[in-house]
C-alpha cells in the first residue's frame, strides 16, 4: 500500500489496539509510534485480524469516527485454507495433529463453526459492526485477491479514498508467476516482493471445498449487498 510515496506506515506492526499492556499507554503514545510527517502524508497502521474482532473497532472509534478504515478481504474459502496453513507451520498448534478436514467439519459433515478460520471468514458479520460503529464514506473495501494479481486499480481506489493524488500505475509493478503475486517495480533492476516463496494453497479434500463454496456462497452474497461490491470469488 506504500507504492504511493505520500503514504507511510510504522516500520513494524505495533499491536496497539490488541495488546492489553500497550493499549492501556494511552492514545498520545500510539501517535509515538507513528511516523512523524507533515500533513501531507497519509500514515497507515495495519493490523491483524482487526477486522473480525469487535473490542478493536469500539477501541479504533474512540480516536473519532473521522478515522479512516481500509478493510481487505480475500475469498473466504482461500483464506479458511491458508489461515489452517500458516497455524500448521506453527509448532504447538492443534493443526499440526489433524487434517484441514477434520477441523472444517464437524462429525456430521457440516462446517464446524466453531473452529475459528470458519468463523472469521464470515465476513458479513463483522461488516455490520463495522456500519454501526463508523459512517459508510469512511470505509473502504479492498480486494486482496486482486491486491496481489492486478494491485494497479485496488490502490488507485485507495488514492481516492485518502484524497491523494493519483500516482500508482500499472509499470510499477511486475507479476511474479512462481510467488503468485505482484512485486513492486522500484527501479529497472530493483525488484521488492513481499512474499518470498510460493504461494501455494495445501491439497484440499474436494467434497471439503465443496461445501466451503457453497456455505460461503449466500453469505458472500450478503456482504456484497453490504458493501455494494461484488468479488469474482469461488
Amino acid at each position: 500500500m506504500t507504492a504511493n510515496p505520500k503514504i507511510r506506515r510504522p516500520t513494524k506492526l505495533t499491536h496497539f489496539f490488541t495488546h492489553e499492556s500497550l493499549y492501556i499507554r494511552g492514545f498520545d503514545w500510539y501517535a509515538q509510534q507513528m511516523p512523524q510527517l507533515s500533513t501531507h502524508y497519509s500514515i497507515i497502521d495495519i493490523g491483524l485480524h482487526y477486522f473480525e474482532t469487535p473490542l478493536i473497532a469500539e477501541r479504533i472509534v474512540k480516536m473519532g469516527t473521522n478515522v479512516k478504515i481500509i478493510i481487505v478481504l480475500c475469498d473466504p474459502v482461500d483464506r479458511t485454507i491458508r489461515e489452517y496453513q500458516y497455524k500448521n507451520s506453527i509448532p504447538g498448534n492443534i493443526e499440526n495433529h489433524f487434517e484441514l478436514k477434520d477441523l472444517i467439519e464437524t462429525p456430521d459433515g457440516n462446517l464446524n463453526l466453531k473452529y475459528m478460520p470458519v468463523w472469521a471468514s464470515i465476513y458479513v458479520r463483522s461488516v455490520r459492526h463495522w456500519y454501526d460503529l463508523f459512517p459508510s464514506k469512511n470505509i473502504l473495501f479492498l480486494d486482496g485477491d486482486q491486491l496481489l494479481k492486478n494491485p494497479t486499480l485496488q490502490l488507485t481506489q485507495l488514492e481516492t479514498f485518502l484524497g491523494l493524488p493519483e500516482y500508482v500505475k500499472p509499470e510499477h509493478f511486475v507479476y511474479d508467476q512462481n510467488r503468485r503475486t505482484s512485486c513492486r517495480k522500484r527501479y529497472e533492476t530493483q525488484i521488492e516482493c513481499r512474499t518470498k516463496h510460493e504461494r501455494q494453497l495445501p491439497i484440499t479434500d474436494s467434497t471439503s471445498r465443496q461445501k466451503m463454496v457453497e456455505f460461503y456462497r449466500i453469505l458472500n452474497n450478503q456482504l456484497f449487498a453490504h458493501i455494494n461490491k461484488i468479488y469474482a470469488w469461488s
